[in-house]
């Protein structure tokens, strides 16, 4: 038996993973890179580099087959997966700029959690190493969706976990693919991006590091004092909306 529970009072924040928290996106494009060369291909320039980010393995995959690799996309995933868990093993890619405090200071107030389209390994890796396992309510990692971002299903399946409506869920995206995503789901989103990028003007909230957000910021959407409506959080955002 399932108890209806009440959502409306419930808020939470979604922070995506790569490029979000950790700066590793361009180990995703030195990987395909280096896949592409020892297959003897050479046809990474057909593929914008950008829709590499915020996708899952198979995603690119799938891409890769559409340029011509003639290989099971399942298989180029499995290949490329290790590569990128071997080359960040070696090479850890750092947090950006305040990313720990703010991930740390969210959990403090409530119901925070990862929701990325790397594997269950790679996150739990991520969160045993900086030592946020204890902060982290839950992750949704690839394994527990089909539909890779820009699909909705990764957020959506994140407000169910979170027993948050949508509207009361607050994301921090890097990529586009990520930010349409979690749009698409019904929720606020916050671009980690610099001001000058595509994804700052998709959505009219942005920071250029996690080090420009309000000290208060994370008390006040928990507290219930940002989720009114679209036009209130942005307003105490003022400083970093986008042009």
């Amino acid at each position: 038996m399932h108890k209806n529970i009440d959502k409306s009072n419930n808020y939470a924040v979604f922070f995506d993973l790569d490029g979000t928290l950790l700066d590793s996106e361009p180990i995703t494009e030195k990987v395909v890179r280096n896949w592409l060369r020892k297959k003897n291909h050479y046809l990474l320039s057909d593929i914008s580099s950008k829709s590499l980010h915020g996708i899952t393995w198979l995603s690119i995959a799938k891409k890769l087959q559409a340029i011509g690799i003639d290989m099971d996309p399942t298989l180029i995933a499995m290949e490329l997966e290790k590569n990128y868990f071997d080359i960040s093993n070696e090479s850890e890619p750092e947090l950006l700029p305040g990313a720990h405090k703010a991930f740390s200071e969210a959990a403090a107030h409530g119901c925070t959690a990862i929701v990325t389209g790397s594997s269950e390994r790679f996150v739990a890796n991520f969160l045993i190493k900086n030592k946020l396992v204890k902060q982290c309510t839950f992750y949704i990692s690839s394994e527990n969706y089909s539909a890779s971002k820009p699909h909705p299903e990764a957020y959506i399946l994140a407000s169910e976990r979170s027993k948050c409506e949508p509207k009361n869920c607050l994301v921090f995206e890097d990529s586009i693919a990520g930010i349409k995503s979690a749009i698409d789901a019904g929720m606020h989103v916050i671009a980690v991006a610099r001001q000058d990028t595509p994804q700052r003007k998709i959505t009219p909230l942005g920071i250029s590091d996690y080090n420009e957000l309000p000290s208060d910021f994370f008390s006040k959407w928990f507290d219930d004092k940002l989720a009114k409506d679209d036009d209130l959080i942005t307003s105490c955002f003022s400083p970093y909306k986008s042009s």
